[in-house]
């Protein structure tokens, strides 16, 4: 059984080596139809070759007496920051968790778009990109309040 499998193996290492040579050729006359002059590739290696990658070195590199130190050069002075356009906070009658908690009162549960659906209806302004996300970030971090079970919202 292992020799079918080395057996095996070494038809597969055959076939791609082979397959490789006529790529290296195609690539070759490519070039050479593109006037790229290149190198010639490599002869492709036998199975015996092929070898473990050399260990990584770890740890700093050791100072050499007498070797030349290199000095990092001054670094410019960073640019001031543009101001960035300030938001407007939307103007709310009450926080998205009183909010959310009315509107769980009244329905008992709800998916988290069902529930920005009735968040958005009953009046509340995101300025959020992502009012989704805002939503879940309020009903998933406050677990004392909120039970999240299988994409179901409702109150704890």
């Amino acid at each position: 059984m292992k020799s079918d499998k080395l057996k095996k193996f070494v038809s597969l290492l055959d076939g791609l080596l082979k397959e490789k040579t006529a790529l290296e050729a195609r690539l070759q006359e490519i070039n050479k139809a593109l006037g790229v002059s290149t190198a010639p590739a490599p002869a492709s290696p036998a199975v015996a070759s092929v070898a473990a990658p050399a260990p990584r070195k770890v740890g700093r590199p050791r100072k050499v007496p007498g070797a030349p130190v290199a000095v990092k050069a001054p670094k410019a002075p960073k640019a001031p920051k543009a101001a960035k356009g300030s938001r407007k906070r939307a103007e709310n009658s009450a926080s998205l968790k009183d909010t959310v908690i009315a509107i769980l009162k009244d329905k008992k549960s709800l998916g988290r778009k069902e529930l920005l659906d009735a968040v958005i209806g009953g009046g509340y302004k995101f300025t959020a990109t992502d009012p989704l996300n805002s939503l879940s970030t309020l009903i998933y971090s406050n677990r004392k309040i909120f039970n999240a079970k299988s994409g179901i919202i409702s109150l704890a």
